[in-house]
């Protein structure tokens, strides 16, 4: 309805029918029509939604995402009681990875169409995606009271038991497909990542040789073959077929990445360095060529960050008793996967995995103030009050996980930007540092697919050697400036070679009772969801110690930046 006039019946039936044509021509690939069609429609009533939403879907398709952003959000504006609108705009964001917007949009979705099955799964899947693993079950258990057998709320519903760390559920859903349909792909994969988190390697290796099979274009089944098998000979049937498809794979898409790390561990496997170091070394390249990142502009704000939190930095600070969280950070790959393993070990303690929920919270309490934007300066000069509000925010988040525990595990790595803030705002909270052999830890990275664009610096070797040096340099001064017990220093190698007095004393520092599970941490029952998950899974091992070593012709330019 147009605004502030009626529309007569014959003009609505003349909209109906350009309306029906016009996703009959979007339908048939006739763009251009189609869009002739939509003007027409404007032209009778300015604010139809179908008009907007295919303009936006048009849009889209083309690569024009502002465009389709602003048609997308006219069409939910004008069609606020209508599903299938909400739906096509919750989607949209989801592609952009705009999970809150995303969220907003499938809630409205299913709230008016809770039968509709591409909104359940698309709102129960970001639900989990959240963290929110209680909520995205409810919904998924309700939709699958309507449909017991639909495979995909099973194995989404797999997928947010999985998250929440039950894996006795997690296998109920992939059994109940499996039974209707054995040779079922993603439940196959699925039922490997499970078999995984078990230690169940061999397993593992005969499912995903079961799936490439069936389809030998199943990227993510090379994935986890690559973690779990041994190959012993060049010329291994599957090894081809790997190589196969990664050298007529796409370099710019994400399952060219995902190969080309498969690719070159398998490599490494059989010694041939040279090979492997290449395959990484293509696929990082491809990577810098499309990315946006900019290191100067990275290291400039973590030295302001140092400039700004100064020792007087903490003479206000939030009047908050809680101890809850425990802390984990350090650069990607440098065993904080294994230390959140540890910790998850012992009876009193839940892990929370690696969310932006600290950065979230300061950014929910600044925007209750329009007037000035959040700067580091500016969070210096908020009083006690505001510091509370910001633990209270996060304590929230973090104990919608796991409501029940005694303490929790936030292993974000990111927060080491927010580690003054974080002491601010918890100042009884307890933060691990973990670090590792500089050269080991940024081999690891470089090696590695860390797809998050604030890890840009993972694709270049120089950049990665900067970026650690002032990483390095961050955390020395959160050292120097932090009261003393707020921060605990953890080395990796030594944690490997003493893991019994090095955990007792890790234990200790967080005020805790040592416990003999935490030896055994890959029995912990959580999920591990990071690239370290199947080495968490197994007993304390000192291979990634020197790992470099093989490579280190290839990684000289890295080596003289790290040696000055």
């Amino acid at each position: 309805m147009t605004r502030g006039r009626r529309i007569s019946n014959n003009k609505r039936r003349k909209i109906k029918a350009l309306v029906t044509q016009a996703y009959e021509a979007y339908n048939q690939h006739q763009v251009q029509h189609c869009l002739e069609l939509c003007q027409r429609i404007t032209a009778l009533q300015p604010d139809q939604p179908d008009s907007a939403n295919l303009r936006g879907l048009i849009a889209f398709y083309a690569g024009d995402h502002a465009s389709a952003e602003r048609c997308f959000l006219a069409a939910a504006k004008a069609a606020p009681k209508r599903a299938d609108i909400q739906l096509t705009t919750a989607q949209f964001y989801s592609e952009q990875e705009n999970t809150p917007r995303a969220l907003h949009y499938y809630e409205v979705a299913y709230k008016l169409n809770p039968n509709e099955i591409d909104a359940i799964l698309g709102y129960g899947q970001l639900l989990s995606m959240d963290d929110q693993h209680v909520q995205a079950i409810e919904v998924l258990k309700r939709a699958k009271k309507r449909m017991p057998k639909h495979e995909a709320v099973c194995l989404a519903l797999a997928r947010a038991y999985f998250a929440r760390g039950d894996m006795a559920a997690a296998q109920q859903e992939v059994d109940t497909i499996l039974k209707q349909q054995p040779h079922h792909g993603d439940a196959l994969i699925f039922q490997a990542r499970i078999l995984i988190q078990q230690a169940e390697f061999d397993q593992v290796e005969k499912f995903c040789t079961q799936i490439l099979a069936k389809d030998p274009s199943r990227v993510d089944a090379y994935s986890m073959l690559a973690e779990v098998k041994t190959f012993h000979d060049a010329h291994d049937p599957q090894l081809l077929e790997l190589q196969k498809l990664y050298d007529k794979t796409p370099k710019n898409s994400k399952e060219f990445g995902i190969l080309s790390i498969a690719l070159s561990r398998i490599l490494h496997s059989l010694k041939q360095y040279d090979a492997s170091f290449q395959v990484v070394k293509t696929f990082k390249d491809t990577r810098l060529s499309a990315s946006t990142y900019n290191n100067q502009e990275e290291l400039a704000h973590l030295q302001h960050i140092i400039e700004t939190f100064d020792e007087q930095a903490y003479e206000i600070i939030s009047q908050s008793p809680d101890d809850t969280p425990i802390f984990i950070v350090g650069m990607p790959r440098c065993g904080s996967t294994l230390v959140e393993q540890i910790f998850a070990s012992h009876p009193d303690v839940k892990s929370s995995g690696e969310h932006d929920y600290f950065a979230t919270s300061i950014n929910e309490v600044h925007s209750h103030n329009v007037e000035r934007p959040l700067t580091l300066e500016s969070m210096l000069e908020q009083d006690s009050p505001w510091w509370e509000r910001v633990a209270d925010n996060y304590l929230k988040r973090l104990r919608r996980l796991h409501p029940e525990s005694r303490r929790i595990t936030d292993k974000t790595l990111d927060n080491i930007r927010y580690i003054g803030a974080i002491h601010k705002a918890l100042p009884h909270a307890k933060i691990i540092h973990v670090e590792r052999d500089p050269m080991d830890n940024c081999w690891s990275i470089y090696k590695n697919f860390l797809v998050a664009e604030p890890f840009g610096y993972s694709n270049s070797l120089t950049d990665l050697g900067y970026y650690y040096l002032a990483y390095q340099r961050l955390m020395e001064h959160w050292h120097r400036t932090l009261p003393e017990g707020v921060i605990y220093r953890l080395n990796y190698e030594t944690l490997i070679q003493h893991q019994q007095s090095e955990t007792e004393k890790l234990l200790e520092f967080c005020g805790m009772p040592f416990h003999p599970a935490c030896l055994k941490f890959y029995e912990a029952d959580n999920a591990a969801r990071t690239v370290s998950q199947s080495q968490v899974r197994k007993p304390i091992y000192q291979d990634s110690i020197q790992a470099w070593r093989p490579y280190e012709q290839q990684l000289q330019p890295l080596l003289r930046i790290l040696q000055r």
